[in-house]
């Protein structure tokens, strides 16, 4: 008669369960990379349009538009029995727009220039020193998980100031 330990250890029940679990984990990896890459799909899509937007923003900041409404009210009194009191009322409206070329306005420009950024942030446009630092943070973090690997489990604790600080 066999204990299941001794059952599980001859099959190779251990190995069995961690390749069925790297699967497990490599499938849920590459579904969430799916819907990842689909939501940033989108994101630059809807910054694409809105970069449009901005730069015709940018080319109207030196534009004013001006609108003209004339309403014009004619009162019609055709009642014999009450000639005070109107019998049609009609209402024409007409609007005129104009653009006029002024100074540019400087508050538009600092908000366009803040969305601009915000874009840059939402589109994760990164500078050449943006992306050295964050290799620089990669590498380290490599180095820390390597030095965790080696089997040791350890806790770092750093107390900051004097006693009197941190003691109470």
């Amino acid at each position: 008669m066999q204990t299941v330990a001794e059952r599980s250890q001859k099959e190779g029940w251990r190995a069995a369960r961690k390749k069925h679990r790297e699967k497990i984990v490599k499938r849920a990896v590459r579904n969430s990379e799916g819907k990842e890459a689909a939501r940033l799909k989108r994101i630059l899509k809807a910054g694409d349009r809105l970069l449009a937007k901005l730069e015709k923003a940018i080319d109207e900041l030196d534009t004013q538009i001006c609108k003209e409404v004339e309403k014009t009210k004619v009162i019609e009194y055709k009642n014999d029995l009450r000639p005070d009191k109107p019998t049609k009322e009609i209402i024409e409206e007409k609007e005129k727009v104009k653009e006029y070329k002024t100074i540019i306005d400087r508050r538009g420009l600092q908000q366009l220039s803040n969305a601009l950024d915000s874009l840059r942030d939402v589109q994760m446009i990164r500078s050449a020193m943006d992306l050295e630092e964050q290799r620089l943070r990669i590498e380290a973090l490599k180095r820390q998980s390597e030095k965790d690997a080696d089997g040791e489990k350890h806790v770092t604790v750093t107390l900051a100031g004097g006693e009197e600080s941190w003691q109470q």
